[in-house]
């Protein structure tokens, strides 16, 4: 039994470590879905109006289940392994360093620059059709 159970914690291991989501594959998504960064600035701003500190992951849910947007690049139309990225790209992008609470991720120490960059070139395009 034991070197059974050791397989299956090794197999369970392997696979945790493969759906860790890398800086890459957020940059992509997020590059193809700016809209979702641009929904989240838009609650977060809100309740930020109202609060010191709010949480990532009501964001993700309002957005995921109270709105019809659809995504691609991902099989989840909002996977929750983008929350530490999006929580933290928000922040410096409102320099709000505290916001969300954040816990350590690979997101810690991502430069969201060239991220914070394709929301604003998509808000600005958004705003053109709009006018």
């Amino acid at each position: 039994m034991g070197r059974l159970k050791n397989m299956l914690i090794g197999e369970m291991e392997n696979k945790k470590i493969d759906q860790l989501v890398k800086p890459n594959d957020f940059a992509n998504f997020h590059k193809n879905n700016p809209k979702v960064f641009a929904l989240i600035v838009r609650y977060a701003d809100e309740s930020a109006k109202k609060r010191n500190r709010y949480s990532i992951e009501d964001i993700l849910s309002i957005i995921r289940w109270h709105r019809d947007e659809d995504t691609v690049g991902d099989i989840f139309k909002l996977n929750n392994n983008y929350k530490a990225y999006y929580g933290r790209m928000y922040m410096q992008y409102r320099n709000k360093p505290k916001f969300f609470e954040t816990r350590n991720s690979l997101a810690d120490g991502y430069d969201f620059t060239a991220d914070i960059e394709v929301y604003e070139n998509y808000v600005e395009v958004y705003r053109t059709y709009e006018l």
